[in-house]
């Protein structure tokens, strides 16, 4: 299967280009065909939608992502999480630089569905202790390590008994 990475660019001053310029949700959505997971998303009334499957080449469900735009900073979102695991929650506590920040779950969808790979859940949080404001997200394909126009590949955490692992996640794995 080809790796996919989720990538994201924060808010700089020199990124203010639109008069809603931030990303605010995050929808995720699967079926058994491209028309039937895009219809579900539709239902959310996007901005945007991210014209990859999730599972290309990897068999398993068809998974889409959209999002919603926000003219607002203090709307945005600052970080989104992949977590592995098998077991979900609606929210998850990460430690970060010492203060605790809270994941909100997207959608009850594992990103591996019937694809036979690792249970991935996608979270995000809005908290400013997270990063800067997100202003752009894509899903590309990646067979190199470097990480080029200002975007960053988003991690993944994994749980290893009460720790997190922090690593590139391949939305294929």
């Amino acid at each position: 299967a080809e790796p996919f990475y989720i990538h994201v660019k924060r808010y700089g001053e020199d990124t203010l280009e639109e008069t809603k310029p931030y990303i605010g949700k995050i929808f995720v959505a699967a079926g058994d065909s491209k028309h039937e997971a895009l219809s579900k998303l539709v239902a959310f009334e996007p901005d945007g939608f991210i014209d990859v499957d999730l599972n290309r080449k990897a068999g398993g469900d068809w998974i889409y992502v959209a999002y919603k735009r926000e003219a607002k900073s203090r709307d945005a979102l600052t970080d989104i999480m992949v977590y592995e695991g098998k077991k979900f929650e609606p929210s998850r506590r990460l430690v970060i630089d010492n203060k605790t920040v809270k994941y909100v779950l997207v959608a009850d969808i594992n990103l591996n569905a019937d694809a036979g790979g690792k249970h991935l859940y996608l979270y995000t949080t809005d908290s400013k202790y997270a990063g800067n404001p997100i202003t752009s997200l894509d899903v590309k394909m990646q067979t190199e390590n470097s990480v080029k126009c200002g975007v960053e590949r988003v991690t993944v955490k994994r749980a290893d008994g009460k720790t997190y692992i922090d690593e590139y996640i391949n939305l294929n794995k």
